[in-house]
């Protein structure tokens, strides 16, 4: 009874090892979408820009010069193009740990102004994949899309059980 449970058990591990990276992603996903919209409104409703940048290292409150400070979080804070968060400023900040599941997103900071808009507007701002098992790079599972009209749109990349 043991021996058919054990590969009961070690037919089903890589599956449910795939199902908690997919809602890893979507967690991911669903986070940095939030943080967006809350952004956003935050924008419109104080009628101040605000920005939202990866984060330059953990624990700091300064901006990534790259598109992989997203890896480590990101920061919220008041100001438009150009300005830089302090303390005074922040609105959120968000630490994030290295893990399978990785999110790139702009080098500059995303900037929305107190009618809506955002830039910069970009079909693949942020990319959310999980790095793969193998050689071959990670694997795309979702997208998330910013329109110039501050609109958010999620699109599904690939929903493969046995990708990473």
């Amino acid at each position: 009874m043991f021996a058919v449970a054990a590969v009961v058990l070690a037919a089903a591990l890589p599956f449910g090892r795939a199902f908690v990276d997919q809602q890893r992603v979507r967690a991911l996903s669903g986070e940095i979408g939030r943080t967006l919209v809350h952004a956003r409104a935050q924008a419109i409703t104080h009628g101040r820009a605000v920005s939202v940048c990866g984060r330059s290292a953990p624990g700091a409150t300064a901006c990534a010069a790259d598109a992989e400070g997203w890896r480590r979080g990101w920061l919220v804070f008041w100001g438009g193009a150009g300005a830089t968060p302090s303390a005074a400023t922040l609105i959120a900040s968000v630490e994030r740990a290295q893990g399978s599941i990785v999110l790139d997103g702009p080098a500059t900071p995303v900037v929305f102004y107190p009618n809506g808009r955002a830039t910069p507007a970009s079909d693949k701002l942020f990319v959310v994949a999980c790095r793969a098992r193998g050689d071959d790079g990670p694997v795309l599972f979702r997208s998330l899309q910013l329109r110039a009209n501050g609109y958010l749109n999620t699109v599904i990349e690939q929903d493969a059980p046995d990708a990473c």
